[in-house]
């Protein structure tokens, strides 16, 4: 493992969810990429025992959903997570294409949305010559209060790598 890029991916979401947290109005935000050495069938509850999910006694864990295309699933969920302040502050920036009807959201559009793609890219470089499968944590909960979160977890061999978003409010 390469620790200085493990490192950098850390400090890098730790910076996003900082102006995210800062500008997100009463909702804080902690992003982290935690790494287990335990096989993908245990990583879940290991992990989980001590995450911020410990204390969402109502939560029930369902399993993981195996990704296609980790970094395409990557950047629609880190758009929608790191650009949260804007829908919280209601306030957007779309641009109109002339060959579709309507706005997109420019945290959407994959040429501009240069903070996703940072960290794909940090992803794509500590994952080097590795065979990566990615799994999104798949939960059931009877009431979400002012919390939300997602997991991805990356197996490599018995290394599990997850990509943690929390929100609380």
């Amino acid at each position: 493992m390469n620790h200085e890029l493990f490192s950098r991916i850390n400090g890098y979401l730790e910076g996003v969810s900082n102006v995210v947290t800062y500008f997100g109005g009463c909702y804080g935000h902690e992003y982290q990429f935690v790494k287990i050495d335990s096989p993908i069938e245990r990583a879940i509850e290991l992990y989980n025992a001590n995450s911020n999910l410990k204390n969402h006694k109502d939560l029930k864990y369902v399993g993981l959903s195996e990704i296609d295309d980790w970094k395409d699933e990557i950047f629609n969920i880190t758009a929608k997570w790191f650009f949260s302040l804007f829908r919280l502050q209601d306030f957007g920036i779309s641009i109109e294409y002339p060959d579709i009807d309507g706005e997109t959201p420019a945290e959407l559009d994959k040429e501009l949305n240069n903070v996703s793609n940072k960290l794909i890219k940090l992803l794509e470089e500590f994952f080097e010559g590795s065979i990566v499968k990615a799994y999104r944590l798949v939960t059931e909960n009877e009431w979400k209060d002012e919390f939300d979160w997602e997991q991805i977890y990356f197996s490599i061999g018995n290394e599990v790598f997850i990509l943690d978003l929390y929100q609380w409010g």
